[in-house]
């Protein structure tokens, strides 16, 4: 507690006056409190954590805000603002939509696309959890990490629904080509959360997936430069006990993909043109190995610019 007492009978000359409040000689030969400190200067304020903290993770939290964003438009709360949202089924993923159909953009815009509050409530508390990667990686380079990682899970999994169709069995033997698992959509930001928890987890000697289980712990394998840590595989099945409607080839194809990313990223010059190009070849790839025409391919092609057009308006 501040003597004002003292401060207010203190003499000009004397040097007692060592409370924490600078005071200021008046008219009448008191010290007064001075409202500024001493000599005029204005204290130091404290500095605002959260602004600190968004501004040592930019890029975390421009996702966060785009993951948010595409959200309310989902949800038809920006109708003053951006034009009616698109049906959902429009931006999904799946094998069917991605690998025979061609539409590879979809693999970005199932990505950062949700519905549902709780999905992406969880998802982008998951990605504000992870922002240490971003500290390690510097922004631009996080950016493209998580580029990699959507666009490698996006591929993933598709192969891993047609393993998940092999393994199964199928329904009766049937072909996977218009089978349930084929036409699966997914959608969300699980899979990059998978893919950086496959990779910060990897930089671990040992994780433990759960707070409340202390004993359980699981070692990180590496092989060749690439590692994986069985806890992320643990958190994911934990997920789907939970939550039945999880997308299993969604989630375990942004695992695959981070462990491969985190693998060849110290080889990689990271840079968003990169995964263009890979994306262009793969639906080359794709559209070559149908055997369509070059007039179908560019029939094709316009109707997937028309309804790039609609989404991003």
């Amino acid at each position: 507690m501040i003597d004002w007492l003292h401060l207010v009978h203190a003499p000009l000359s004397s040097s007692s006056s060592s409370a924490s409040v600078p005071a200021s000689p008046s008219r009448d030969g008191f010290y007064c409190p001075s409202p500024l400190g001493g000599g005029g200067r204005r204290r130091r304020r404290r500095p605002n954590k959260n602004l600190a903290d968004m501004t040592s993770h930019p890029a975390t939290y421009l996702l966060l805000l785009v993951n948010g964003v595409v959200y309310l438009y989902l949800n038809s709360w920006l109708l003053y603002i951006l034009p009616p949202p698109v049906p959902s089924s429009s931006v999904t993923s799946s094998h069917e939509t991605v690998m025979l159909s061609g539409s590879f953009y979809r693999i970005f815009t199932s990505s950062f696309s949700h519905v549902a509050f709780l999905h992406v409530f969880f998802n982008l508390s998951s990605l504000h959890n992870l922002r240490a990667l971003e500290a390690g990686y510097g922004p631009l380079k996080f950016l493209d990490v998580v580029g990699a990682l959507a666009l490698g899970g996006g591929l993933a999994a598709p192969l891993v629904s047609r393993l998940q169709h092999k393994v199964t069995g199928g329904a009766g033997g049937a072909p996977f080509e218009g089978s349930v698992l084929s036409k699966q959509p997914s959608l969300g930001f699980s899979g990059v959360i998978f893919g950086l928890a496959a990779i910060l987890t990897s930089k671990m000697d040992s994780f433990k997936p759960f707070p409340f289980f202390d004993t359980l712990t699981f070692r990180t394998y590496r092989l060749f430069g690439f590692g994986l840590n069985a806890g992320v595989l643990a958190m994911m099945a934990a997920v789907h006990i939970v939550v039945r409607n999880a997308s299993f080839s969604g989630h375990l194809g942004g695992v695959i993909a981070g462990v491969v990313v985190g693998g060849l990223e110290r080889y990689i010059v990271w840079d968003m043109r990169v995964l263009v190009a890979v994306v262009m070849a793969v639906r080359l790839w794709v559209k070559g190995d149908k055997g369509g025409g070059r007039g179908e391919a560019k029939e094709t092609d316009e109707a997937s610019r028309r309804e790039m057009r609609v989404l991003l308006a």
